[in-house]
């Protein structure tokens, strides 16, 4: 049965947007469920590096409101090989999920794996896949792709939403341009520089320990640059999609900073996303980048296939 056409509105039992970036991941996918002809069920999600379990948890909470009749069936899997989580996160964000949405089997439905390994799901196990600023953590870009292409179901779709290298201000440090050096040298001089300026993360780490000084701070981001970022321009991203013949597409972006000035002056939020693609939005998407996260939508289909096999005759 075809999802009913949802309400933009969501309801008075919505859970509150904690985060923009879930609000937009949500509203994303809720709009492309909306349009597949026959979405599978159960309604398979994976959260790819679903890190504390906020989105899982807001997923797992807002979909059913959205499309009462679509049972939703949520797993995820972070990278245990990747240095910058806390030790145990893990154990707490199945023990969080637990609490927030009891019934679901979480010891098995979460992950942990190497960075390196292939996933561990069958092909075609999903009908939809997320992550929330994971891709420019993310080196091999080639595995990342072949393993969404591979467990996403036929007619699935992949949100991703993460700051590209268009981005002015790196997200993590808040400094210009700090992840645009090549120059190890020179990108550890320029945090340096705005550190003892007093900007960007320098201020909270330095509440936090008041010894700490801007030469430390640059040696040790520097690294942490080098080491688990891997920014990339957008046409980067959308050529991975295709070499894994994934459709590749940017076009909800501007829903994202749409929705966040709306928001911003006491508007409700919205589930849905309207006028996709249009020029203003195409506009608003090409200006936002430099400022915030990007949304790269990936799709699996085969509708070439179905169309050569009707016009030969075969269906």
């Amino acid at each position: 049965m075809h999802p009913p056409d949802i309400d933009p509105r969501g309801g008075p039992d919505m859970p509150p947007v904690l985060s923009g970036t879930h609000l937009q991941i949500l509203s994303v996918l809720a709009t492309e469920i909306a349009l597949m002809e026959t979405p599978p069920t159960p309604f398979r999600i994976l959260d790819i590096g679903c890190g504390d379990g906020l989105l899982i948890d807001y997923l797992g909470h807002a979909l059913p409101i959205l499309f009462p009749n679509l049972e939703v069936e949520i797993h995820g899997f972070d990278v245990s090989d990747h240095g910058v989580q806390p030790q145990g996160y893990f154990a707490a964000t199945i023990a969080h999920l637990e609490q927030s949405l009891p019934g679901a089997d979480w010891p098995a439905r979460l992950k942990l794996i190497s960075e390196r390994e292939a996933w561990p799901y069958e092909d075609g196990f999903f009908a939809a896949a997320v992550s929330n600023q994971v891709l420019e953590h993310v080196h091999d870009h080639d595995l990342f792709f072949a393993q969404n292409a591979r467990v996403l179901a036929c007619g699935g779709v992949a949100v991703h939403v993460f700051p590209s290298r268009h981005t002015l201000i790196e997200p993590h440090l808040r400094i210009p341009f700090a992840h645009r050096f090549r120059d190890a040298h020179g990108m550890r001089r320029m945090i340096r520089l705005w550190s003892s300026l007093n900007r960007g993360k320098f201020r909270e780490h330095k509440r936090k320990n008041p010894r700490l000084t801007p030469d430390e701070f640059a040696a040790a981001h520097a690294d942490f640059l080098i080491r688990y970022t891997n920014f990339r321009f957008q046409t980067a991203y959308l050529d991975a999609a295709k070499a894994h013949r994934l459709h590749g597409t940017f076009k909800y972006t501007a829903a994202y900073f749409v929705e966040k000035l709306r928001l911003m002056r006491g508007g409700a939020p919205r589930y849905r996303v309207e006028g996709a693609g249009g020029v203003r939005h195409g506009l608003v998407s090409w200006l936002g980048r430099y400022v915030a996260s990007v949304t790269l939508v990936l799709t699996r289909t085969d509708r070439y296939d179905r169309y050569n096999r009707e016009m030969s005759g075969d269906e």
